[in-house]
C-alpha cells in the first residue's frame, strides 16, 4: 500500500512539473516572433513612458505625478473616465475608492464630486489635497511639449453610458488643444477603436491585448488589430523586455510593450 501510494505521489508530482513546463513554454512562445522577415527593419528609438505619472512614486493619474515624469523628460501615460455629468477626469478603477477618500462609481459621480475628494493622502500626508485632474487640465499644463499616452477607461457598472458620447468628448477635448499628432490611444473594443481612427485620423490608435492571460500567439493579436483598422497593439506581457520587429517603431512601458507599425 506504502508503495501504490509513493508510485501516485511521484506520477503526480511529474504531472505538474510538465503542466509548468507547458505554461512556461506557452508565455515564451507568445513572445517569441513566428517567423523571420529580413526585409523588416527595426526603429531602434525607445518612447520612455511614466506609467499613470510614475505610480510607483506618486499618487497615479494627478498633477504631481505627471509633473516629476515631465521632470525625468517621459512621455505621459494616463487612464481617462468620463463623469455622469459627461467630463473626462483621470481615473483607472471604476470606483474612486482605492485612489481618493471617496467612495463609490465615477460613472455615477459629477465632476465637482469627483473634485471634492482627496486624491494624494492615500499614497503619502505630503500629497494630501491632491485633486482628480481633468485631460483639459493636463493638456493646459503641459501642452504640445510631450506625448499622451490615453488607456480609455469604459465602465462596465455603467451600460447606459454610451461608447459613442466618450469618444466624442475625447475627441473634442484633443481638437480643442491641437493634440491629435501627440497622443496615443490604448482601447479593447474594436468599435471605439475604428471610431477614433475616423474621427483622429492623426492619433495612434493601439488595439489593447493582454497577452498575459490569453496566452495568444502573436499572430491573433495582428489578425484583431487588421480587423479593427488598429495602428498597432499594446500588448502587455510578463514585464520581459520583448523585441518584436513590426516595421515602424516601438515603445516600451513598465509592465508592458506597445508594438506598432
Amino acid at each position: 500500500m506504502s508503495s501504490s501510494r509513493s508510485s501516485s505521489y511521484i506520477g503526480l508530482l511529474f504531472a505538474t512539473f510538465l503542466a509548468l513546463v507547458w505554461v512556461m513554454w506557452s508565455g515564451l512562445s507568445v513572445m517569441l516572433p513566428e517567423s523571420e522577415e529580413p526585409s523588416c527593419e527595426c526603429n531602434s528609438q525607445f518612447h520612455l513612458i511614466s506609467h499613470r505619472g510614475g505610480a510607483a512614486n506618486r499618487p497615479e493619474n494627478t498633477m504631481v505625478a505627471f509633473k516629476l515624469a515631465r521632470e525625468l523628460d517621459t512621455d505621459l501615460s494616463m487612464d481617462v473616465a468620463m463623469t455622469a455629468d459627461e467630463q473626462l477626469v483621470l481615473m483607472h478603477d471604476d470606483y474612486v475608492d482605492r485612489t481618493t477618500n471617496g467612495q463609490g462609481l465615477v460613472c455615477e459621480k459629477t465632476l465637482d464630486e469627483i473634485k471634492s475628494f482627496d486624491a494624494g493622502s492615500w499614497f503619502g500626508e505630503a500629497y494630501s489635497g491632491e485633486r482628480v485632474p481633468m485631460l483639459s487640465e493636463v493638456f493646459a499644463e503641459f501642452g504640445n511639449g510631450t506625448n499622451y499616452h490615453i488607456d480609455l477607461r469604459w465602465p462596465n457598472n455603467c451600460p447606459d453610458m454610451a461608447r459613442g458620447r466618450v469618444v466624442e468628448k475625447v475627441v473634442s477635448a484633443i481638437n480643442a488643444f491641437y493634440m491629435a499628432s501627440h497622443v496615443a490611444f490604448t482601447v479593447d473594443d474594436p468599435n471605439m477603436i475604428q471610431m477614433l481612427k475616423s474621427k483622429l485620423p492623426e492619433s495612434l490608435v493601439l488595439a489593447s491585448i493582454n497577452v498575459l492571460y490569453t496566452f495568444a500567439p502573436l499572430s491573433s493579436m495582428w489578425s484583431f488589430v487588421d480587423n479593427t483598422g488598429a495602428d498597432g497593439v499594446s500588448a502587455h506581457f510578463f514585464n520581459a523586455n520583448v523585441k518584436e520587429c513590426v516595421g515602424g517603431g516601438k515603445e516600451k512601458e513598465e509592465g508592458g510593450l506597445h508594438l506598432y507599425s
